[in-house]
């Protein structure tokens, strides 16, 4: 889960290696301590991280080593925020934000990437050991650290780059994504979180975030397109898991968001479906699924920054099921009025003078007789 390269002090490197092979194998992840060059991101990353930073710094490790090697310089700081959340599971968006310590004097807000963010501590922080190589490094509670994270998208400290969707700001969109992912990553429970928030974040917003939140959305992406398709239909779940028909029932996929009771599913597809086994392995579970009666509709990014043409789109789908509904409902009263229009012969009673009408009811019977086997048929006359 961690990396397993630790930061290290530079002068603890001169004693056993020369300037030149640090130079050479080592970068500088603090203003004291350094890692091998293999843990630097890629170039990709740390520019797509940078355009979105509000400040555009460029961060050229992750948010648990830049911790660990801030924690060299001050092993009395508790890791807060961006990367205490990427301790306790966060896969995205700590790596490009600032590490925050909190300490108990020496306030400053840092604005070059090998400094930490320092707050002080006003009150008792709950706090725990997770770094089996820093068993003395300190981080604080998930359920804490959100509500500092959410204070920072709100006020501006940190941002990343996301798509618009109706009625809600792109500040409130970011929030949403991050209840969603810590939800999802990290088991986190909402409700400890608003006990937690107490002078860090507004309850009453964060009453609307987490009523807006949902802990089925596996990527950002999925939790934007929950955001469009909610205000469609009542109803919305996600994670929803299909199974295969048959003795042996067996899972086929799951569902992003849908509607269960109508079979209207939503999926979206990332970068990985662009790849030709993929491909063929989603062609045969839309195949499937339309075997089952489920209406399927797979979503880009493309089709993510365009929500008219998305909601037209789930639209057209939910009316071609209730039309599929209308007929079968047709077919089905239909079938009722033919029945009970139907008028059955009424039940006659029987004349003792008349002669008992003889039945065309033949009965056979097989008879043996020592070895012979015959087929005896007799006509049946009522008494």
């Amino acid at each position: 889960m961690y990396p397993h390269d630790v930061p290290v002090l530079r002068q603890e490197l001169l004693r056993t290696l020369s300037r030149r092979q640090i130079e050479r194998n080592y970068l500088f992840v603090s203003h004291f301590a350094m890692v091998p060059c293999k843990l630097k991101r890629t170039d990709s990353d740390i520019s797509l991280g940078a355009r979105s930073h509000p400040r555009h710094l460029r961060f050229l490790f992750d948010a648990i080593t830049r911790a660990r090697a801030h924690h060299l310089s001050c092993p009395d700081g508790i890791i807060s925020s961006w990367a205490a959340a990427a301790y306790a599971g966060l896969p995205f968006w700590a790596d490009n934000a600032h590490t925050t310590l909190m300490v108990k004097n020496g306030k400053r807000n840092s604005t070059s990437p090998l400094l930490p963010h320092r707050r002080i501590v006003t009150s008792h922080i709950l706090t725990y050991q997770p770094d089996p190589e820093f068993p003395s490094l300190q981080v604080m509670q998930p359920a804490v650290a959100s509500a500092y994270c959410l204070r920072d998208i709100y006020r501006g400290h940190h941002a990343w780059w996301t798509n618009k969707v109706p009625g809600l700001t792109f500040r409130e969109v970011r929030a949403i994504q991050f209840l969603d992912a810590m939800q999802f990553h990290t088991a986190l429970n909402t409700d400890v979180v608003l006990e937690n928030a107490h002078g860090i974040f507004n309850h009453r917003t964060l009453r609307r975030l987490i009523r807006l939140s949902d802990a089925g959305a596996e990527s950002p992406p999925e939790t934007i397109l929950r955001l469009i398709a909610a205000p469609l239909r009542p109803g919305l779940t996600t994670q929803i898991p299909i199974f295969t028909t048959g003795c042996l029932r067996k899972l086929l996929t799951i569902v992003d968001a849908g509607w269960k009771d109508i079979r209207v599913g939503l999926f979206y597809d990332g970068e990985h479906h662009l790849h030709r086994n993929q491909r063929d392995y989603d062609s045969e579970v839309w195949a499937t699924m339309r075997e089952l009666g489920w209406e399927c509709l797979r979503v880009t990014q493309g089709m993510l920054g365009q929500p008219p043409l998305l909601n037209r789109s789930t639209a057209r789908l939910e009316n071609r099921v209730f039309a599929y509904l209308a007929v079968d409902l047709f077919n089905i009263s239909a079938l009722l009025a033919r029945l009970s229009s139907a008028n059955p012969t009424p039940p006659t009673t029987p004349n003792p003078t008349a002669p008992a009408p003889q039945s065309d009811v033949r009965r056979f019977r097989w008879h043996t007789r020592g070895r012979r086997l015959g087929l005896w048929w007799r006509r049946r006359v009522p008494r």
